[in-house]
């Protein structure tokens, strides 16, 4: 008798049929595949590291849901724009202006617009607003130095008395950037605006911010009061009305912080910072000890010049500079803070361009401007460097520094006056190509600015060198550079070959360029090529193989790359290729320290004189090995489908089988290939391959080796 199948057991038969359905519907099912025999079953399944080109995820399997529903669903990753007419509707969940709209989509709408209408809404100003209360710039320093000082505010928020500090509420997200105004109550006339801070933007979790920039300039005695409004975007908000606060009676006391020193660039290999003299015992005491009681940082005022005049010299020590404004000008008129709501209230915090973000004048180069200041409130903190924002809006150019001292009470002691400004010094920016570098210098510079050259060049980093460096296959461009500089700085490495490997490796066939550039002018450097450290059997992926070891030495015969550290300046190595490894399949492998190889990309082969010579670039040495590659994978793009170019040679390998794939990791199809020990190239017909992966099968028909995969070109 025929048993009735149970009710569990029909719908999960359904649900088979339904899945089976859908996969066929969304493509999930392969393409048939051509006369692949008897593939195993493994092979027609993505095994997670097929190369993915397209926005799906892959999940590991043939089931494919690149093209599904779950692409545009409303789940939660996609943006929905559905009833766009409805975005004002909070009923709707597809409402694309609805801010209670649960999930991760995209919220086209702003939380505070009404949806329907195209209105700005205006912000408002600060709700609480006054004078002596610091809650962010000094608060790093008293928590660190005097922390006892610290209180609290009926909000129970910490914050330092601190007078002539203008602080301010901070009302909702979208009210994070503000303007201000300080005015000077003239008894004799109309409110004189003071100065300006066209955009003051606060970042983090604040619900209170304050501003003291105003009274680190020296100010009348007087009545102040400050203006502020909340800036929007232009879009969806519009500005606040600007709220007035109430007047700070300031009292300029006699007692000033002293002048300090004219700063001085500070040693050759830190040739971009200056170093300045704090007040003497001596001075402190002469001064009343206001240095030592009130003075909590420095403010560095920044100017820079695109060329020097003629009268001018650079390592004229005398006083030679461009003409600059050295006294203190109370204020630098409608000066823009730039990003100063963002800075800290640590080490050399920038606080923008407040000079103005003047650029250069490029009709009168030697003209100075103010390229910006930086803020340090650590009063034992003496030296200073341009920021990174400064060199990146300026560039590279003639750059001198005032200071000035800042009071932590400007009731007790006023700031101090600025101090001369310092002699000039050319830095080089970040944003000049090593050639600019490279060619400032020559044989007959004096040793500061070859080795400052070296120096600019290290600041490039060694990933982005790497970068260059692999890019100039031709040594025409970074590689012609980095050459140069070594012929300028006398900098090479002495190439030294050991441990009988001088036939297949001679000296006078090896070049090194870039290691040099790791010492310090006037230093030696040894690249040494010689026996390998640790004996290893040879892959059968692998034939010819030469197994060797490299390193750079300094001249006490130190490697410069101890525990696998990366070199500040890559090398590129240029070694000659065995006779016995056909070029055709040529590779080298990096045995790195921690055990891991890597085959080297980008290297470059070229044939002089009837000898192949390989290049590559490392940034650290160990062992290395030079082989034949005996499985080899290439594929391109044709009419029909796609050109699969492949080579293996090995006893291992039995049977070998490719897939490939499409953008979105879809299995398209499979076929079998033939052992070739030369390079054979196939057609597969199919549409849309993205990738092919190479499977090399032993006897028992399971891979031999790791699947290579190649992208369709």
């Amino acid at each position: 008798m025929r048993r009735i199948p149970r009710k569990d057991e029909t719908i999960m038969r359904r649900g088979i049929c339904l899945l089976l359905c859908l996969l066929l519907l969304t493509g999930g099912v392969p393409a048939a595949a051509p006369d692949t025999y008897d593939a195993p079953a493994w092979l027609l399944a993505d095994d997670g590291d097929s190369t993915n080109t397209g926005n799906s995820t892959d999940t590991g399997d043939s089931t494919d849901t690149g093209n599904s529903d779950t692409g545009n669903s409303d789940t939660g990753d996609s943006t929905d724009t559905g009833d766009s007419g409805d975005s004002g509707d909070s009923g709707d969940s597809g409402d694309s202006g609805d801010s209670g709209d649960s999930g991760d989509s995209t919220d086209t709408g702003d939380s505070g617009d009404s949806g329907d209408s195209d209105e700005m809404v205006q912000l408002t100003p600060p709700v609480k607003m006054g004078w002596g209360r610091d809650y962010h710039f000094l608060m790093e320093f008293y928590t660190k130095q005097k922390s006892d000082e610290i209180l609290k505010d009926e909000e129970e928020v910490d914050y330092i008395p601190c007078p002539g500090m203008m602080y301010w509420s901070i009302d909702g997200d979208n009210q994070r950037r503000y303007a201000i105004d300080l005015y000077f109550d003239d008894p004799e006339g109309a409110p004189q605006l003071v100065e300006s801070v066209k955009e003051w933007v606060v970042t983090g979790n604040r619900t209170m911010e304050s501003n003291f920039r105003f009274f680190w300039s020296n100010r009348l005695s007087g009545d102040y009061y400050f203006l502020i409004r909340t800036l929007g975007d232009g879009i969806h908000y519009s500005d606040s009305e600007a709220k007035q606060s109430e007047v700070f009676t300031y009292e300029a006391p006699d007692g000033q912080l002293s002048r300090p020193a004219r700063p001085r660039w500070k040693g050759v290999s830190e040739a971009a910072t200056v170093f300045i003299y704090p007040p003497t015992k001596d001075d402190d005491e002469a001064n009343g000890y206001l240095d030592s009681t009130y003075r909590i940082g420095y403010e560095a005022r920044w100017w820079y010049a695109a060329a020097l005049t003629k009268d001018d010299d650079e390592d004229d020590d005398t006083g030679s500079t461009p003409v600059v404004d050295t006294g203190d000008s109370g204020d630098s008129g409608n000066s823009d803070s730039g990003d100063s709501g963002n800075s800290d209230t640590g080490d050399s915090t920038d606080t923008g361009n407040s000079g103005g973000n003047t650029k250069k004048d490029d009709y009168d180069p030697t003209k100075p401007v103010e390229a910006g200041t930086i803020l340090t409130f650590y009063p034992k903190h003496f030296e200073f460097k341009p920021s990174e924002k400064m060199l990146a809006d300026f560039g590279s150019g003639y750059y001198s520094v005032q200071i000035r001292a800042l009071s932590g009470d400007i009731n007790k002691a006023r700031p101090s006056d600025w101090s001369e400004l310092s002699m000039v010094r050319h830095i080089v920016a970040e944003n000049d190509d090593l050639t600019t570098i490279v060619d400032r210098v020559d044989e007959n510079t004096d040793g500061t600015n070859r080795q400052l050259a070296i120096n600019n060049v290290r600041k490039f980093g060694t990933f982005r060198l790497v970068e260059m460096m692999n890019a100039d296959k031709d040594n025409t461009g970074a590689v012609a550079a980095i050459a140069q500089l070594e012929d300028v700085t006398g900098n090479y490495a002495q190439i030294v070959v050991s441990g009988g490997l001088s036939e297949l490796f001679p000296e006078s066939q090896i070049n090194v360029i870039g290691a040099g550039l790791n010492v310090d002018l006037g230093e030696g450097v040894v690249f040494h090529l010689g026996a390998a450290h640790a004996d290893e059997v040879p892959s059968t992926l692998y034939s010819n193989a030469v197994r060797f070891s490299m390193q750079l030495l300094d001249t006490n015969g130190a490697s410069l790359t101890p525990n696998s550290t990366e070199l500040r300046v890559p090398a590129k190595i240029t070694l000659p290729v065995p006779n016995t490894i056909n070029p055709q399949f040529f590779v080298i492998l990096h045995h790195r320290m921690d055990g891991t190889v890597e085959t080297l990309s980008n290297v470059s082969l070229r044939k002089v004189d009837k000898q192949w010579y390989a290049s590559f670039v490392v940034t650290n040495f160990s062992d290395f090995t030079m082989a034949e590659q005996n499985a080899f994978l290439e594929a391109s793009k044709t009419a029909a489908g796609v050109s699969v170019s492949y080579r293996f040679k090995t006893a291992d390998v039995k049977s070998a089988f490719c897939a490939v794939r499409d953008s979105y990791g879809r299995l398209l199809t499979v076929a079998a290939l033939e052992a070739s020990e030369t390079r054979k190239t196939v057609q597969v017909p199919c549409d849309g391959a993205a990738s092919v992966k190479l499977f090399l099968l032993d006897g028992n028909r399971v891979p031999a080796f790791p699947a290579l995969t190649a992208s369709v070109k």
